[in-house]
């Protein structure tokens, strides 16, 4: 069996083997997923995946897994654009930038293009999709939605349809292509893998795939939080965004100062647009409480997050749209008590035995009330960590993640075969 995983990624393994220069990874639990593959006979696997280092198309294989990584955007339009992207953004990659312009004015052509050609030529059983929300590589199985060719399966990462628009033109495009490429996909695929409870998360779309429930890769980040000395009342970690939830996290510190006058400290970890930081710096200015936060930016290495992140008492993502992600996952396993938002694909940890703190998306005041509770309270801390840590060892093992996945791709391979 033939298994091509599309998919936004770039590792490090990647950058030692193609002597390249170190890149940020956009999904590093991707590489996790992989690591599940390495060396292993059960299918043939073969990665395709844009190639943001250099943007030409390179083949290698590496651990019995083979790599395509492709050209994504039109070189003549990028060098046309390239000198003009300093002069309006600020980045600290303008060349990535310009590609990136490119693919947005022209609808992303060519990605489309350059990923239909790869797979014709590869042929495989089934297309694995991680992500309908990134046009640079979902328009990819555009051209094979409505036929019987290739079984395309889908892994839901998140809707972006249900992010705010941006006001800056070049943003407001980009959530154009992807909130249409986006709908266009989910309401034509025939299989689709969720996380638990994910499958209410598809409740936005007319259409009714065939539903395989996939409990996602968790990178173990082998720390014991309780173990380490204390330097933060909070940690933030992921990409710092409105549609993660800071607004609501700031709101629950302004809250505590103003209301009982606690002075919570919070590590803010992960990228952060220039503009809008400058936005979240003013408001921290003005409910004087920017002395109270500490912004790292992007961490490239995830054992230093982890590292800083294991110096926080509590883990806080008030997150508006979100799967049962990474951040929460992680945090967990390093019994480190969350405090996160009651979302259909998250509700489900708590069906047991209380393993989170659960809000309702906006309610800073029960963030804040909650971050008193559990700083204030050392059995109810004691019990979250507990209860989460035993939840992430009974259903993330990695073993019984690879047995279903496998078992995944061999009945939709079945049913495809006995379908011809």
């Amino acid at each position: 069996m033939k298994v091509l995983l599309i998919c936004h990624f770039w590792s490090a393994q990647l950058t030692c083997l193609l002597n390249s220069k170190k890149r940020k990874d956009p999904s590093p639990w991707i590489q996790e997923i992989l690591n599940l593959f390495e060396n292993k006979n059960d299918l043939e696997l073969i990665v395709l995946a844009p190639n943001y280092d250099t943007n030409r198309d390179i083949f290698v294989e590496c651990n019995n897994i083979k790599y395509y990584l492709f050209k994504y955007s039109p070189t003549i339009l990028c060098r046309l654009f390239y000198p003009l992207v300093p002069k309006f953004i600020k980045h600290d990659d303008p060349r990535k930038i310009s590609e990136r312009i490119a693919n947005l004015l022209t609808g992303y052509f060519f990605p489309r293009y350059r990923i239909k050609k790869i797979i014709n030529k590869i042929h495989p059983d089934i297309i694995h999709l991680y992500g309908t929300e990134n046009p640079e590589y979902a328009v990819g199985v555009l051209p094979f939605l409505n036929k019987s060719k290739y079984k395309i399966l889908v892994s839901l990462q998140g809707f972006v349809f249900l992010q705010p628009d941006k006001s800056f033109f070049l943003s407001r495009l980009n959530h154009y292509w992807r909130v249409k490429y986006e709908k266009y996909i989910n309401e034509r695929i025939s299989y689709l893998t969720v996380s638990p409870n994910g499958s209410l998360y598809f409740k936005y779309y007319s259409n009714v795939p065939k539903t395989f429930e996939l409990t996602p890769v968790t990178k173990d980040p082998k720390i014991n939080a309780s173990l380490i000395d204390k330097e933060y009342d909070i940690v933030f970690y992921a990409k710092v965004t409105k549609d993660k939830g800071i607004e609501e996290l700031i709101e629950a510190v302004i809250y505590l100062k103003n209301q009982f006058g606690r002075k919570i400290s919070v590590l803010v970890i992960g990228f952060c647009e220039s503009n809008y930081l400058a936005v979240l710096k003013d408001i921290l200015i003005k409910a004087g409480i920017d002395h109270q936060f500490c912004f790292t930016g992007f961490i490239l290495d995830h054992r230093e997050v982890y590292r800083l992140a294991s110096k926080a008492k509590i883990m806080v993502l008030p997150t508006h749209n979100d799967g049962f992600n990474n951040t929460i996952r992680e945090a967990m396993l390093m019994r480190i008590p969350v405090i996160t938002t009651a979302l259909d694909t998250i509700t489900f940890v708590n069906n047991n035995n209380k393993c989170a703190l659960l809000y309702n998306v906006g309610d800073f005041i029960g963030i804040g009330n909650g971050i008193i509770e559990i700083l204030d309270d050392n059995s109810l801390n004691q019990r979250l960590t507990d209860n989460a840590f035993a939840l992430m060892d009974r259903m993330f093992s990695i073993e019984a993640i690879y047995s279903r996945i496998i078992e995944i791709y061999k009945l939709v391979y079945h049913e495809m075969n006995s379908n011809s």
